[in-house]
């Protein structure tokens, strides 16, 4: 999927003659809270528990230094579950920026998770550490995805009452309010803190891909994931462009620049 990704970006790049853009690649796993940089020639564990902007990001030039790297991250996390098996998770993290054909500054990112899923029906399997780490974070995302479900069916609902009656409302529980209704250990779950600007922020286009093995899995397994995807899909996002015109990018620029050395310091 991350190569037809890729393939038809550039490919959308190319038809729309963009020449100058800035790309940015990074392939991170998470591995029992530790965050590995499979770019990184040594697999550097770059954080524990930290965020995905943690992990460096690669400069890209052409289609084929994306893929490039791609294959390299997916050489290097397999070889290390050759060594050792363990249940980890998966990111592959696109960011880019260019100008349009009005000039406008726009700014995208994408990400490719790959999740572990529960362990197979052995109990001891289950109760290992990395069996717990796995579940823990699996049901800190469901927690979230029953979240946004709810705040996206209290929008719709919100919505078809201000239409109804013609006017303006207001109220709590929309998706703003997401991160402050979710408890502590949820919203500081390594695995949330990854995908936090996808889970939480509404302003994305999100695809779930749910995997179930009914020769492997129990009934109630697959029953579980196949809820958790239905919630995944009532769940409304609302992506807006960031798209800036040149005059205000310009004293965006400036403002960043302003008493802090080009490093966003200026107020």
């Amino acid at each position: 999927i991350a190569e037809t990704f890729l393939r038809a970006l550039f490919g959308s790049l190319e038809a729309n003659e963009v020449t100058h853009f800035n790309m940015r690649i990074s392939f991170a796993e998470l591995e029992q809270d530790h965050i590995i940089d499979l770019l990184s020639e040594f697999g550097d564990v770059v954080s524990f528990g930290g965020a995905a902007s943690d992990v460096r990001a690669l400069p890209v030039h052409s289609l084929g230094d994306a893929l490039q790297l791609l294959k390299l991250g997916l050489d290097r996390y397999s070889s290390r579950k050759s060594r050792r098996y363990v249940k980890s998770h998966m990111f592959f993290t696109l960011s880019i920026e260019n100008f349009n054909s009005r000039g406008h500054f726009r700014r995208a990112t994408a990400m490719f998770a790959d999740l572990s899923g529960a362990s197979a029906s052995s109990v001891v399997q289950q109760s290992s550490p990395e069996g717990v780490w796995v579940s823990q974070s699996i049901n800190a995302l469901c927690d979230v995805i029953t979240a946004r479900a709810s705040a996206s069916s209290a929008d719709g609902l919100r919505a078809q009452s201000v239409a109804s009656n013609g006017g303006a409302s207001a109220g709590a529980g929309g998706i703003g309010d997401i991160a402050s209704m979710l408890p502590a250990s949820t919203r500081n779950n390594p695995l949330i803190k990854m995908m936090g600007e996808i889970l939480l922020s509404g302003n994305c286009r999100a695809v779930m891909l749910c995997c179930v093995n009914t020769a492997r899995n129990t009934p109630d397994e697959v029953l579980a994931a196949l809820t958790y995807a239905f919630h995944f899909k009532a769940i409304k996002n609302s992506p807006v462009p960031y798209d800036i015109p040149p005059e205000l990018q310009r004293l965006h620029m400036e403002m960043s620049s302003f008493g802090g050395g080009g490093n966003g310091g200026g107020q």
